[in-house]
């Protein structure tokens, strides 16, 4: 759902024409270990996500053999979701350069991103990402997402949580929500285990 398109619906379907659409689910049930290989499929690949989140930009960590070797730029990561499920997306070199400035709330497709398995020793979560690393013409912004709302709970720094929710059923996130909950019964627990004056009801004991 939209609450405000970018590209006409009809230039969409024409763009897509021919192509293999994913949504995060569809590749949370296809990429598998051990290689994390994308769909084994002839046609273009696109996947759509929303942009739930996204780091600074980071500087590569210099490597043993990077000595007078030209450094490489920045890189960043985003965070997609579909209200649901989450996955990440790096994006590198002249991609970094195109696209870092997408917004949180916005609904994209990516063209035939790479993939990218688990960081070493996590093979067993599973957790793979996507990853871009051409400024070629890889991502459209189809326009802003309805239902992604941020988290509004305020932390003990003063600042606001920002974690994304679902608007249509929450305004807070799992984690403010649990932790409510638990304060909640903390606060009912010690009210239960109180007593009334010094001997009870009257000042006689049961």
């Amino acid at each position: 759902h939209l609450s405000k398109r970018i590209i006409p619906h009809q230039v969409l379907t024409r763009t897509l024409t021919g192509k293999k659409t994913f949504l995060i689910p569809d590749l949370l049930r296809t990429v598998k270990g051990p290689d994390f290989n994308g769909p084994d499929i002839e046609e273009d690949v696109v996947v759509f996500g929303i942009i739930c989140s996204k780091s600074e930009p980071k500087s590569h960590q210099p490597s043993a053999n990077s000595k007078g070797q030209q450094q490489r730029g920045k890189y960043m990561v985003m965070a997609l979701t579909d209200l649901k499920w989450e996955l990440e997306l790096f994006l590198f070199d002249s991609a970094f350069e195109k696209f870092w400035r997408l917004t949180p709330g916005t609904i994209i497709a990516i063209l035939n991103p790479l993939f990218m398995p688990p960081p070493r020793g996590k093979a067993d979560t599973g957790k793979f990402s996507l990853t871009l690393n051409s400024d070629a013409d890889t991502i459209l912004e189809i326009g802003s997402a309805r239902d992604l709302g941020f988290c509004k709970s305020i932390k003990k720094d003063g600042k606001a949580c920002g974690s994304w929710v679902d608007k249509r059923h929450t305004e807070f996130c799992d984690y403010h929500v649990n932790q409510s909950l638990k304060k909640t019964h903390a606060n009912r627990m010690e009210v239960n285990t109180m007593t009334f004056g010094k001997g009870g009801v009257g000042g006689r004991k049961f």
